[in-house]
């Protein structure tokens, strides 16, 4: 289940957009960094990006990191 979307000035942050790629989802550009669940967020469908794997100094870059990174899914055809 989705939550509604993060707001600024609830533990959230404005990251600078050329930082983050649109919501992979919707493609809503203005997703935050929350400092509250050390996650990026989008605030038009509630999509979440994945945890860090410590809650450190890093955790901002990586959450960025791993929001950053998409997972394109293959045809599912073996190469011959």
């Amino acid at each position: 289940m989705f939550r509604a979307g993060p707001l600024p000035g609830d533990g959230c942050e404005i990251v600078t957009v050329r930082r983050l790629k649109p919501c992979p989802f919707c493609g809503y550009t203005e997703v935050v960094y929350s400092k509250y669940t050390r996650t990026v967020d989008c605030g038009s469908c509630g999509a979440e990006g994945p945890v860090p794997s410590e809650i450190d100094d890093d955790a901002e870059n990586e959450s960025i990191e791993l929001w950053n990174t998409r997972h394109y899914p293959t045809s599912g055809v073996p190469d011959e």
